[in-house]
């Protein structure tokens, strides 16, 4: 198994877990290896150059290997809504940009390949629905950890986590619970 991963921090914690994989520090894009079996992406697609990443995985593959992309997708059903409309007022009041955002999210039912099937064939999507009940600390620590949260100026995103911390302490018993849906799109390289 071969990794390639851009961030020498993140390439040694998965070391200490898979120390039998050969790790590449670098991004997708200036990977030239071919005559994979399988190429995965967990949770990254997205942010592989959008012009040449299907090119990019094809050629990575022998012909009819499996490209596997997955990510997990939230949404909110109606018996966890009430958290998500009321963390809005705090949205709007530290970080309006990021407020609303993915509320109404429905996850993708289409494959990831489906533009380019000049390429890959047998396109399938699978969805495995699962949850999770997160305590406040463990919630407000996984927000600080997404793109959006961290990109903001260290006084804007405290002042936002202790806004959401105190709104899940005060109303909702201090735990949250999330939704989602485990996306899987999965193509074979055409011959």
């Amino acid at each position: 198994m071969v990794c390639v991963e851009p961030s020498a921090g993140m390439v040694e914690v998965a070391r200490s877990k898979a120390p039998a994989a050969r790790f590449e520090v670098m991004r997708f894009e200036d990977f030239d290896e071919t005559g994979f079996g399988l190429a995965a992406c967990a949770q990254a697609h997205h942010w592989i150059d959008r012009e040449t990443r299907d090119e990019r995985f094809a050629r990575a593959l022998r012909p009819d290997g499996t490209a596997a992309i997955f990510f997990n997708a939230q949404y909110t059903p109606a018996e966890t809504r009430t958290f998500f409309e009321a963390v809005q007022g705090v949205y709007r009041e530290h970080a309006p940009p990021l407020a609303a955002l993915g509320l109404d999210y429905v996850p993708p039912t289409e494959n990831v390949f489906a533009a380019r099937t000049d390429l890959f064939a047998d396109l399938q999507v699978r969805h495995h629905p699962w949850s999770w009940t997160l305590s406040t600390a463990d919630y407000v620590g996984l927000m600080s950890t997404h793109s959006p949260h961290a990109a903001l100026d260290d006084d804007v995103r405290q002042r936002l986590l202790d806004g959401i911390a105190a709104l899940i302490d005060s109303d909702f018993g201090g735990q949250v619970t999330e939704h989602y849906v485990a996306v899987l799109s999965l193509a074979r390289r055409r011959s």
